[in-house]
């Protein structure tokens, strides 16, 4: 593919607008209006390529009483959201499903960034192949009304927010696994279209976009299933980041590296930005480590296994060497953040009071035996003051040599003496 460079000014404009209420004008001239959110019968029926429940077939466009009844009972549309919404038949009317928050969003983000003569389309969602099109020509045509005639236009998926998938009208009236996924009804492509034509024509006048008020920050009303981490401990004698099992002294390229550490649970710190290992080469003065890899190449693996439910765990490291791997001294090192049973300045009464708050007798129960054990078995210096601790620890130092480098040498050293032997004759 030919490459082309990009010369000319930065700009962007950004809109949030509400895709449960927007006025379209069709192209007779008509106007409608976008729905409240929902997802049809084939939304269950998933794609040719990765199928849903047999229950539900793509392509439906009416009702069954059993499931009419089931949706009903989640949430009942009204005539109007069913008018709104037809052909497709409603399973599950998100719009109006607020506990514990909406379960589909109302207000969306949308926005357009110019490289140069390169304008990226931001959106939300998934578009079919011909909705998209339809897209990029409706800014291409604003771009060309404004004298830019060799534009490229492009559409950027998914971002910021997720609202399924849109469709064309006429796509939408089939009723396919993407018809009955787009949330806003037939008219949800010209909302998009007349939104991008609106902020494209803000960017290039050099105005500012109309926006609603951005959406709730819903950041502390997540749910989750998992229980909450109550402590981790290592074994009789042991710390955290300890090796348990050792590398070898000696590797080639092409080998895999193993080592176990004592670890904690790694939902304490995902490590966002970071990294649960590195794999360390040691400099030419003999003293510095420069990391070559970490948790995001391909050719590294950190295995977390749980051995106890009182809290012991481990960390399983695995480097697969490269086979263009320099040659010399290499270490694995891992870490890790540990959870200790007390919050600062928590005492042992305030502690029980709240693990009964928060999970019940029998769970506070087990959290009480996790704590027994750690003070019978685990390292003295786990009951310290603060509720997180980092730590880290690293394998002993392991040689890499490359190997057909070493035969290369032997086969030139054969070749020379082999030129002097023939000097001698």
């Amino acid at each position: 593919m030919q490459q082309k460079k990009i010369n000319g000014s930065i700009s962007y404009r950004h809109s949030f607008i509400d895709m449960s209420n927007q006025e379209v004008t069709l192209g007779n001239g008509d106007t409608a209006t976008t729905c409240d959110a929902a997802l049809g019968y084939s939304f269950a029926a998933g794609t040719t390529d990765g199928p849903g429940s047999s229950t539900f077939q793509q392509g439906t466009t009416s009702g069954n009483p059993f499931w009419d009844w089931v949706k009903d009972f989640i949430s009942e549309p009204t005539e109007e959201q069913i008018e709104c919404q037809a052909p497709k038949p409603i399973l599950l009317n998100t719009g109006d499903l607020t506990h514990p928050y909406l379960w589909d969003p109302v207000t969306v983000p949308i926005s357009v960034f110019q490289i140069g003569k390169l304008f990226i389309l931001n959106t939300p969602c998934e578009f079919t192949t011909m909705a998209g099109r339809r897209l990029r020509e409706a800014v291409r045509n604003v771009l060309v009304d404004a004298g830019i005639t060799d534009a490229m236009v492009t559409i950027a998926g998914l971002t910021n927010s997720y609202v399924h998938y849109v469709t064309t009208f006429e796509e939408y009236q089939a009723q396919r696994y993407e018809a009955a996924s787009t949330l806003y009804g037939p008219h949800t492509l010209q909302a998009y279209i007349q939104n991008f034509e609106r902020i494209t024509r803000d960017l290039l006048r050099g105005e500012s976009s109309v926006t609603n008020a951005a959406p709730s920050d819903l950041s502390d009303k997540q749910v989750s299933f998992l229980p909450p981490v109550i402590l981790d401990r290592t074994e009789l004698f042991q710390k955290f980041g300890g090796v348990r099992k050792q590398p070898k002294g000696q590797y080639s390229p092409g080998e895999e590296v193993k080592v176990s550490f004592n670890s904690a649970n790694p939902r304490n710190n995902q490590r966002i930005e970071d990294t649960y290992l590195t794999i360390d080469r040691l400099g030419p003065d003999g003293k510095t480590w420069t990391t070559v890899f970490v948790d995001g190449d391909w050719n590294t693996k950190y295995v977390w296994e749980l051995a106890s439910e009182s809290g012991v765990s481990y960390a399983h490291i695995t480097w697969s060497i490269p086979e263009d791997q320099e040659s010399g001294q290499y270490r694995v090192c891992h870490y890790g953040t540990r959870k200790l049973p007390f919050e600062e300045g928590e005492a042992l009464l305030s502690y029980v009071v709240r693990l009964f708050s928060w999970n019940g007798a029998s769970y506070a129960a087990a959290s009480l035996f996790q704590l027994s054990s750690l003070f019978s078995f685990s390292s003295p210096d786990v009951a310290t003051s603060s509720e997180y601790k980092e730590f880290m620890g690293c394998s002993k130092t392991f040689n890499i040599k490359n190997v057909d480098s070493a035969s290369t040498s032997t086969s030139d050293w054969w070749a020379v003496s082999s030129f002097k032997a023939s000097l001698w004759k």
